[in-house]
């Protein structure tokens, strides 16, 4: 401070008054300009110390604001002219958090879904006692487990402070807020740590972390790098996923992708480990056994060595196979020492293959001289030929003709005598013969195609062979004579005509030629002359005639097989008896009535056929009846389907069969009359019959009825499959396939099954449901319930053709395949554009011609089902109990889904208004 002798010359003329705060901290100066007293610089410092004012002021300062107040116009003004030291109050203990703490943009979402489901935060006071805390989080961001999330500061102990006066001021007491701390964070020293990964929220005195594991992955490559493997831990279920393009993409770049394994593959494990909580370290390549490759060139004349690395979980490579390969491969100048120091120098490397290591080599052979076209046919002589060249239309000179048969060698590339090359020698050592020469010039038009060496027709005909200066032209023309060919059965009673017509320059048949085929086979016997002329006349309009029978023997009287002939497919059973499949209605065999007077028989070739033994006469079970055709021979017709057996004298129909079960020791039915069932049918088996009764249950098991089908029970398990022309009746049924072309009886439930039904479907029995699945019927319902109170999806579509919907999806199939089969010969027929395929190409396009005819027979046929099936068929959905929330009823494209519970009601589709709508049951319909 400065004494009196400061500011020489200093003087204030008004009025000072100093005022100090109640905790001498703080004077003011208050300066009003006027009045008789005058202040100089020993003055002011007087007033000051009298108002106890010592310290925490500049007399210098105070004196330069009071000439600074001088000099202006106010006239009053107030300045603090003393300031004392404030004390410092102590620090308690604070944290410092981490500048890194962020949450990535990828994890926002989930975030939120975890503190959503997580709710207020849960922290606690020293006491371990619950508080309630403001829940407003000020930091969130997401740490994995050890992390250091804030540095704890020390407390700090106050300074005290001096005032005006010069007393000492002591600072304030320490005022602890508690700061409340959450699960999974841990105070260590002057760290506080992640005891978990997790999501950190950090309020205004508190801080909780949300444990929350990620999906975390290593990723690590074999010592020579070829092989990569992943270790995957996962983390929570609702962890964001990780796909396989992610691992993919974090591998060494430049890493060959084709040694990956499948993505698909690799995502079906990722799922699986999340969903099963369970990480795995496995291979990323795909699975490839090392391997080693000797190949040796198309001319042996060079041996190569491939070699391959395993990659993923391949068995590695046996050197020791290896090696004995080697020594058996049996390579003349093969080194075993020079190729096992290369395969252990690749095996050391960082390359997956070794493309081809030379293991010997042989020498080439050289060309013979050029080749000459020998043929191998006999040509006709100029006389001969004549007459078709110019019914051909062909030059006589310098054209040769030969008739050739389909697959016959025409010529053969041969090499002059003496004029082949020089032989080589392969990788074995042994001889190579020399290659041959040149071929000559040929030109191979439509009917000839080379194989190998030699020149082949494609097809019967006649060869035209045409030497243009140096080119060889050959050709096939359409030719051949008619043709007359007998066959006989093997027991003589009957003989067979077949019939070809000529074709282009052939020779015609003639009725001559006919009966000399006849003669030459002795058929003499039995001749139908109305049979021969009539076949004779058919190929002479170009038709062939194939198996007419012409002449019939006269079988012994005694000869019942003989005597019968089916009329229906014919096997032979376990005791060679003849057994068929017939149906209901269908003629099944004919019988030709013994003649008395001649019970001795005679073949085609005239031989007398003696009888042997007694008479017998045929007999018919029952269900066959009898109608006569024609003088002598008798139709026999099955009145029911069944299986037809001849145990001579006994033609006997069996209609119907009983079985125990169906299972493992009895095998799969098929039977064309009725199958009763007394037990069940197994999974995997199948009935097929023309009626079916099962008392016991179908397990997973396929039945097939001509008409149809009872069963107790159906345990569908998704496998089984119930098809019937006519109808079909079950107790219950469960995850199983219907296709009834007539109505469909349910006794009490149908679940979670597939049907299509042409006809209505039954359920009366009360309490009974029909629940899940998907339900197509034409005539519509009756059903007690409908749905579930659940909820269960239940879908039932009504009131349509459903028979010719399936047709639809057939012929849009069919109709696909056409169209890709035209693409096909479009492509084709841009690739036949030489010569030689002019045949091939005439032939594409009359194929396509007839593809697109027939595609527009099948878009026509398309578009009148289509017309048919948008027709209504006459139908409701009658429910006498309760109709659930969760079923959708479909019809011509509209949707009718129920959102609350109905009783008694009836679903029609409403043709004026082209809707679905239900109305309330009348009180007098009842079940």
């Amino acid at each position: 401070m400065s004494n009196l002798t400061m500011a020489p010359g200093f003087r204030f003329r008004g009025v000072l008054t100093a005022v100090v705060d109640p905790i001498t901290l703080q004077a003011v100066l208050h300066l009003k300009k006027g009045g008789d007293l005058e202040y100089d610089a020993s003055a002011v410092l007087k007033v000051l110390h009298e108002a106890g004012i010592h310290e925490g002021f500049e007399p210098e300062a105070v004196l330069d604001s009071l000439r600074k107040f001088s000099l202006t116009k106010q006239t009053e003004k107030q300045e603090v002219v003393a300031q004392g030291q404030l004390p410092q109050p102590p620090v308690p203990e604070t944290l410092e958090w981490s500048e890194g703490l962020v949450l990535p943009e990828e994890l926002k979402s989930l975030a939120r879904e975890v503190l959503k489901r997580t709710g207020p935060p849960v922290v606690y006071s020293s006491a371990k006692e619950q508080a309630l805390v403001d829940p407003q989080p000020k930091i969130l961001a997401f740490v994995e487990k050890g992390t250091v999330v804030a540095a704890v500061k020390p407390a700090k102990a106050g300074k005290p402070g001096r005032d005006l006066a010069g007393q000492t001021v002591p600072p304030p007491p320490l005022k602890i807020e508690e700061f409340y701390w959450g699960q999974s964070l841990v105070k260590k020293r002057s760290e506080v740590i992640a005891e978990a990964s997790g999501f950190l929220r950090v309020g205004k005195n508190w801080a909780e972390l949300l444990p929350f594991s990620l999906h975390r992955w290593e990723i690590s490559y074999s010592e020579d790098k070829t092989g990569v493997r992943l270790a995957f831990f996962p983390g929570a279920p609702d962890a964001l996923p990780v796909t396989a393009e992610q691992i993919f993409a974090q591998l060494t770049p430049g890493y060959p992708r084709e040694r990956l394994m499948d993505g698909v593959l690799l995502d079906r494990w990722l799922d699986e480990a999340v969903q099963n909580r369970e990480g795995f370290d496995r291979s990323l390549n795909k699975d490839r056994d090392g391997s080693f490759f000797i190949e040796v060139s198309p001319n042996r004349v060079t041996a190569l060595l491939r070699l391959e690395k395993p990659l993923g979980n391949g068995r590695p490579l046996s050197l020791k196979d290896l090696g004995i390969a080697l020594r058996q491969a049996g390579f003349k100048g093969f080194s075993f020492d020079t190729v096992k120091t290369a395969v252990n120098e690749f095996m050391a490397g960082s390359l997956t293959e070794l493309p081809g290591l030379l293991l010997a080599e042989g020498k080439a052979p050289t060309r013979g001289s050029e080749r000459q076209l020998d043929f191998k046919v006999e040509f006709l002589s100029p006389e001969e030929a004549s007459p078709l060249l110019k019914a051909l239309g062909l030059e006589t000179a310098g054209i040769s003709l030969a008739v050739v048969q389909k697959q016959q060698a025409v010529a053969v590339f041969e090499t002059p005598s003496g004029q082949e090359g020089q032989p080589g020698l392969d990788v074995y050592g042994e001889r190579i013969p020399p290659i041959p020469g040149n071929d000559p010039t040929v030109e191979l038009l439509a009917g000839v195609q080379r194989s190998g060496d030699a020149l082949e027709a494609v097809k019967d005909g006649l060869l035209v062979v045409e030497q243009v200066a140096l080119v060889t032209r050959l050709h096939i023309r359409e030719h051949r004579d008619g043709r007359v060919m007998v066959t006989r059965a093997p027991d003589n009673l009957e003989a067979f005509l077949s019939l070809t017509p000529p074709l282009a320059t052939g020779r015609p048949l003639t009725r001559e030629a006919i009966n000399q085929a006849l003669a030459t086979y002795q058929v003499a016997y039995g001749l139908d002359e109305k049979a021969i002329q009539q076949a004779y006349e058919l190929v002479m309009t170009g038709q062939t005639v194939n198996n007419v029978v012409v002449a019939r023997g006269r079988p012994a009287s005694t000869d019942i097989e003989r005597r019968l002939k089916f009329l229906v497919p014919v096997r032979k059973d376990s005791h060679q008896r003849f057994v068929a499949s017939v149906q209901a209605g269908e003629e099944v065999a004919e019988y030709s009535l013994p003649d008395s007077d001649q019970p001795d028989g005679v073949d085609v070739l005239g031989n007398v056929i003696p009888v042997m033994g007694d008479a017998l006469t045929l007999k018919l079970s029952e269900y066959l009846k009898v109608e006569e055709k024609e003088l002598g021979i008798q139709k026999i017709v099955a009145e029911k389907s069944g299986e037809l057996s001849l145990d001579p004298p006994l033609l006997s129909l069996r209609h119907q069969i009983q079985i125990r079960n169906v299972d493992g020791r009895t095998g799969s039915v098929k039977f064309p009359g009725e199958v009763l069932v007394e037990g069940g049918v197994e999974q995997g088996l199948f009935v097929m019959a023309g009626a079916i009764k099962v008392k016991g249950q179908v397990v997973g098991a396929l039945l097939s009825s001509d008409s149809n089908i009872q069963a107790a029970g159906v345990k569908g398990e998704g496998k089984a499959l119930l098809r019937a022309k006519q109808h079909i009746a079950v107790g219950f049924a469960e995850k199983a396939t219907f296709f009834a072309v007539g109505d469909l009886h349910v006794h009490k439930s149908l679940s979670f099954c597939r049907v299509m039904c042409n006809g209505k479907i039954w359920q009366k029995t009360p309490g009974g449901t029909l629940v899940g699945g998907l339900i197509k019927v034409k005539s519509g319902l009756v059903t007690n319930n409908l749905g579930t109170p659940t909820g269960v999806p239940t879908t039932v579509s009504f009131g349509q053709d459903y028979l010719v919907e399936a047709q639809i999806t057939a012929e849009v199939k069919e109709t696909d395949k056409l169209r890709n089969s035209i693409v096909k010969l479009d492509h084709l027929m841009t690739t036949l554009t030489s010569v030689a395929d002019k045949e091939k190409l005439a032939q594409a396009r009359k194929n396509k011609v007839l593809m697109l005819k027939l595609l527009e027979k099948r878009n026509m046929k398309l578009i009148n089902l289509r017309d048919k099936f948008d027709l209504h068929c006459p139908s409701e959905i009658i429910i006498y109990e309760t109709l659930y929330p969760g079923v959708s009823i479909e019809s011509h494209g509209r949707l009718y889904e129920v959102k609350e519970k109905k009783t008694r009601v009836k679903i029609v589709f409403n043709e004026n208004t082209g809707h679905i709508e239900d109305r309330p049951l009348d009180p007098e319909v009842t079940t």
